[in-house]
């Protein structure tokens, strides 16, 4: 049976892309605000293809139609979303084109992955946005566990993705993609709530508020989703073999306001989970787990103003807050707290017809203390006990886009940028894109990227060793080159991609107590990625991509990321007219990892990944998703909306493991939060 399903999740893929073709949404209109720059005056036939196309604000911080803008560009509508369902973001990012969502031992779900770049155990090359703005911690540069598992995946509009340096406009950590969150903001004044049960002991609930008034909207939602969790049964580096629950709790609130002039959104959410330590040894206490427990905070105001039609500005100020406590060995434990402030200025001009400008500048502080320091292994030190450090970085950037032809567009830009820590430098961005009458179009794109040192890597060393000053920010130059082939019912495109990576940031450890960061490789990353969506009409969705990839490092060593290099997705989704029933089967596969036996652990005297677990191996995840209205469905008067959701995930009962990637000292640990075959339902009543 299990080969069967196989065979068909295989046969569905390879029939999406030898059409090679793909859907754009039903309806994406085009939001009537300062964003609107980016947008060029279009005759009738490129009209007619624009009302279908999807658009992006990631890319320019201007929306425009994918197809023109200056990045290889992915967008998961809401309409997708629902259809093929989830439990968490992790459930839609895992989709991705060129995704791997992945864990180290003692964080839940934390690392993003594209275009196989897994350098940390942090997600420290893939910048989160919230509506634009900025997700960042500062002190090991990505744990964005609280928010990748509290943020409301039902209160999600759509999902924005470049694949590819964004640094020219976002800064650090734009480096290999950034992943844009766009939040709902409903229109009419409404009440719902939602509750949620299933397998591994789930449970949870999400309550949503919309306040509409002239020119004033409010939306809220708050959500809780938790699990006992899916049992594991496995050794840890010492050879003790322990059986785990991966029970965890996550909490997310978003609330946004928007007037005329100003905005205000905020979020704060957490996790708190049964984890193995990060030395991956058990707890000592036999019976007990360690626990890693997460906060988040978000609060961005924003301010907006047109000096004339062609000519507006933007003021932002976001602040980032997070909390982390480590609870290892029994009531040993420890906190770390940051604080990030962003300040930033963007205008928006247009001084003739064919020209875009984006000229801004930022102003970023952060710090962050720790009670009772320690170092990377969590261990006690003296070099900054319970130090409270500042940092703080400015940068200026343009992006001009100009359309030299009527079919073609160039693009190019530049951000300089300064940190404590580094010498000014200046991160480029250039692109030439085209697209025909006949539908078929190209990118040619070029861009640098940069990833500064987070507190991590700069205080938490021995100094006697290493200079903080001369740890240089990690650079990554990237090429892209997409063909493209865009109708009103078809999108398809091939991408190809190299990305050279220098000074990139690693522990470097000098002996069994002592050890430092410094910038230890270059890397390489190449691929192609072919991603497709087809539409013969509203009510059907076909979609897919397939990616593939190969590194190497200066040494010559091959696939340094362990990330699996082939990964296939495809779904196909029904819709019925008034959109209150909906149905979506889809699968991804990850290709088997490359191995970590032979890595070296050199915190534990240099020896090699202990093979003690399951082999990690190649998997399919196939989920199916149907969720209908039942008071429309069955006209039932008087009746509120009333949403009922059927999700089973892992249809195969899949045993999925992965490299063990944070110490490399095991060959493998489970895949977290999935277990066996599951299903969910969720129940769902608007007011």
């Amino acid at each position: 049976m299990k080969k069967i399903l196989r065979l068909n999740s295989y046969l569905i893929f390879s029939l999406l892309f030898c059409t090679f073709v793909a859907t754009a949404q039903e309806k994406d209109t085009l939001s009537n605000t300062i964003l609107q720059l980016g947008l060029d005056k279009m005759d009738k036939s490129t009209q007619k293809v624009s009302m279908l196309a999807q658009t992006t604000s990631t890319a320019s911080k201007a929306e425009e139609k994918t197809s023109e803008a200056p990045a290889i560009v992915q967008v998961v509508s809401r309409e997708e979303i629902i259809a093929f369902g989830g439990n968490t973001i992790g459930d839609v990012l895992n989709r991705l084109t060129n995704f791997y969502l992945a864990s180290p031992t003692h964080l839940f779900n934390n690392m993003t992955s594209l275009r196989g770049d897994l350098t940390r155990n942090y997600s420290s090359h893939v910048l989160l946005l919230l509506n634009g703005r900025p997700v960042r911690e500062s002190l090991f540069g990505g744990v964005d566990m609280a928010f990748l598992n509290g943020l409301a995946i039902e209160d999600i509009e759509k999902i924005e993705i470049i694949r590819g340096p964004g640094s020219v406009l976002y800064g650090s950590g734009a480096y290999t993609g950034v992943i844009n969150f766009i939040m709902r903001n409903e229109k009419e004044t409404g009440t719902s709530v939602q509750t949620r049960f299933g397998a591994a002991g789930t449970r949870g609930v999400i309550f949503t508020q919309s306040y509409n008034k002239e020119n004033f909207t409010f939306h809220a939602s708050a959500r809780y989703y938790g699990q006992e969790g899916w049992e594991s049964t496995y050794f840890d580096r010492d050879s003790v073999q322990r059986t785990m629950k991966g029970a965890n709790e996550n909490f997310g609130v978003y609330l946004s306001a928007e007037g005329k002039k100003f905005t205000l959104r905020g979020y704060y959410g957490g996790i708190r989970a049964n984890v193995m330590n990060n030395e991956s040894e058990w707890s000592q206490n036999a019976g007990n787990y360690d626990v890693t427990t997460s906060r988040r905070g978000f609060v961005d105001v924003g301010f907006r103003h047109s000096f004339s039609k062609n000519w507006n500005m933007t003021i932002n100020n976001t602040v980032n807050t997070h909390n982390i406590h480590f609870t290892f060995f029994d009531d040993n434990s420890t906190r770390f707290n940051t604080l990030d402030n962003l300040t930033e200025v963007t205008h928006f001009i247009r001084p003739i017809k064919n020209l875009n400008i984006v000229v801004g500048a930022l102003y970023n502080i952060n710090s962050n203390n720790s009670k009772g320091s320690l170092d990377e292994n969590f261990k006690p030190i003296k070099l900054l006990p319970d130090t409270t450090g500042f940092e703080s970085n400015y940068a200026f950037y343009s992006q001009v886009d100009y359309r030299l032809l009527k079919y073609f567009k160039i693009t190019g830009g530049a951000q300089v940028n300064k940190t404590s820590h580094s010498s000014m430098d200046i991160a480029p961005r250039i692109g030439l894109t085209g697209l025909l009458p006949f539908g078929l179009g190209a990118k040619l794109l070029y861009g640098k990227a940069f990833r500064s040192a987070a507190h991590l890597d700069v205080d938490y060393q021995n100094k006697e060793f290493v200079n903080p000053e001369e740890l240089l920010p990690e650079t990554v130059h990237t090429t892209d080159i997409q063909l493209f082939y865009e109708k009103p019912k078809f999108y398809a495109a091939l991408t190809y991609y190299n990305s050279r990576q220098f000074n990139v940031i690693e522990k470097e450890v000098i002996n069994d107590e002592k050890y430092t960061f410094a910038n230890n490789h270059n890397l390489t990353f190449e691929g192609i990625e072919a991603e497709g969506r087809f539409s013969p009409s509203p009510q059907l969705l076909i979609t897919g991509n397939y990616s593939f990839y190969y590194s190497k490092d200066n040494e010559g060593k091959e696939y340094t990321s362990a990330v699996p290099a082939i990964t296939t997705c495809a779904g196909i989704a029904y819709f019925t007219k008034n959109k209150a029933f909906s149905v979506g089967l889809y699968n991804v596969f990850f290709s088997k990892p490359p191995s970590v036996d032979n890595a070296y652990d050199p915190d534990h005297g240099g020896e090699k990944s202990r093979k003690v677990n399951p082999e990690p191996a190649a998997f399919d995840m196939i989920s199916f998703n149907i969720s209908g209205d039942i008071a429309t469905l069955f006209r039932i008067k008087n009746m509120p909306k009333t949403q009922l959701t059927l999700y089973a995930e892992n249809l195969l009962d899949s045993e999925v493991w992965q490299p063990e990637y944070f110490r490399r000292s095991l060959n493998s640990v489970p895949y977290q939060g999935i277990g066996g075959r599951a299903f969910y339902i969720t129940l769902g009543v608007k007011f």
